[in-house]
């Protein structure tokens, strides 16, 4: 070394533990649609039923909503230590001005990790426990938005299709838990 240079510290690694910690401390004021339940309970579901695929895709889960809903940035994610393929996979998830609904669709398909999240995102929105308690013309709305949005996820994609029965049931066994069911 020489004098006066400076040492680069090592960044601690970003994990799925400390993406928990931020998306609870980064959505902790919000709320569902409904009202009813903290926001936060929705990316933890998600990130739950996305266990069998691993870390990387459980740490997009949890920070699906993340950019779109908070302001946290992409390089404050990045300057956190989060891995370019996660940060890939939550922008391919990030709403952007503009941008039909069917859009982001057909953009989180262009990303392996973002398509399975977006799935288990739509399964868990789609679920009849949460529909239950909106009003019921909101409900309806979303069974249709969501039904329409996983044809297109599945449209070339029959093996992604293949994985929705899994994910859905670990979604409702998350619901069942959460509820007291």
């Amino acid at each position: 070394m020489i004098a006066g240079e400076e040492v680069e510290q090592p960044r601690p690694k970003f994990n799925l533990g400390s993406a928990i910690e931020l998306a609870k401390k980064l959505h902790s004021v919000q709320m569902s649609k409904s009202g009813l339940s903290p926001y936060i309970e929705h990316p933890l579901r998600v990130m739950e039923a996305l266990e069998p695929y691993g870390e990387d895709i459980q740490m997009v889960g949890v920070l699906h909503d993340t950019l779109e809903d908070t302001k946290l940035t992409e390089e404050q994610l990045r300057q956190l230590g989060c891995s370019e393929q996660v940060i890939e996979a939550v922008l391919a998830l990030t709403e952007t001005e503009g941008e039909s609904y069917d859009d982001r669709i057909r953009r989180a398909k262009t990303n392996h990790m973002a398509k399975i999240v977006k799935l288990a995102d739509n399964l868990d929105n789609a679920n009849e426990f949460r529909l239950a308690r909106l009003k019921p013309d909101h409900a309806d709305y979303a069974r249709s938005k969501y039904k329409s949005a996983r044809a297109l996820l599945f449209e070339d994609d029959p093996r992604l299709e293949d994985q929705a029965p899994l994910l859905e049931q670990r979604i409702a066994v998350l619901y069942q838990r959460d509820k007291g069911i």
